[in-house]
């Protein structure tokens, strides 16, 4: 395997700390950027995760999303290894990739991995829950926005690396054939 594309065409949200963790795994982190439109504050929220599943958060763990994404990485004894591999990935979406899942491939995009299909769906506030005094609950947007690493808000959606139609959305040969464009390979 060479080549990874992460389908989110179809993900209209979910819950930020997943996404996080699925960043951590792709990114080595699952930092997050927001904006606060209230107090006029960025936030940067620093997110590391027990990636090897052993119940601590150490080097283990860096030494784990390395040996994932990279052919050379670090061991756990601080040695370099190689394993020949090298994964090249990219981030298939729609205008159906909402909320999280136009939070993850913006945190892609800022880290220059290709966003192939159509410019994301938008989304960026926080979803926040409430109820009337009379116990009636409610949803609304809240005042923190997620925002690129310039500090630009997402929610016009990530644009595209390279835009292609949905009838490539699935054909094989296209999608080999774009990321062979975006990673030099005749």
């Amino acid at each position: 395997v060479e080549n990874v594309i992460i389908d989110l065409s179809c993900n209209s949200g979910g819950i930020v700390i997943a996404c996080q963790k699925a960043l951590a795994y792709l990114l080595g982190h699952g930092n997050m950027l927001q904006y606060d439109v209230h107090t006029d504050t960025t936030y940067h929220k620093y997110t590391t995760c027990d990636l090897n599943l052993d119940g601590e958060i150490d080097s283990a763990d860096t030494a784990y999303y390395q040996r994932l994404v990279n052919s050379t990485y670090i061991d756990e004894n601080g040695n370099e290894q190689t394993d020949g591999r090298s994964l090249n990935f990219a981030i298939l979406t729609s205008f159906n990739s909402f909320s999280c899942g136009n939070l993850f491939p913006a945190r892609c995009y800022d880290a220059g991995i290709p966003i192939i299909g159509k410019r994301s769906g938008g989304g960026s506030c926080t979803i926040m829950k409430a109820a009337t005094a009379d116990g009636w609950p409610y949803n609304y947007s809240g005042s923190w926005r997620w925002t690129f690493s310039d500090g630009s808000n997402v929610e016009s959606g990530v644009p595209v690396t390279k835009e292609l139609t949905y009838d490539q959305f699935y054909d094989n040969e296209a999608l080999q054939n774009v990321m062979n464009e975006l990673f030099g390979k005749n």
